[in-house]
């Protein structure tokens, strides 16, 4: 039996990039993933393996999107 992976809310996903200013290809370049993933993600064609790391890398880039001075290392979460 196969099972579906949990996906990140796809608006959420789709407003969340484009908040950043990335587009699918950069984003994909941020996380390490082939582009086409993030388009698949958003359109919920597939489903993201790691929802939690998705959310969490997200959270991270908005962070260093948002620090007004010094850039956040995804890595670690600080400056």
């Amino acid at each position: 039996m196969k099972t579906k992976k949990a996906t990140v809310p796809l608006a959420s996903l789709r407003e969340r990039r484009i908040a950043l200013g990335l587009s699918q290809a950069k984003l994909a370049a941020e996380l390490g993933v082939a582009p086409m993933s993030v388009s698949r993600w958003e359109v919920g064609s597939i489903g993201c393996a790691r929802p939690g790391w998705l959310d969490v890398v997200l959270t991270l880039l908005e962070s260093r999107h948002a620090a007004p001075c010094g850039e956040v290392d995804i890595a670690t979460g600080t400056r």
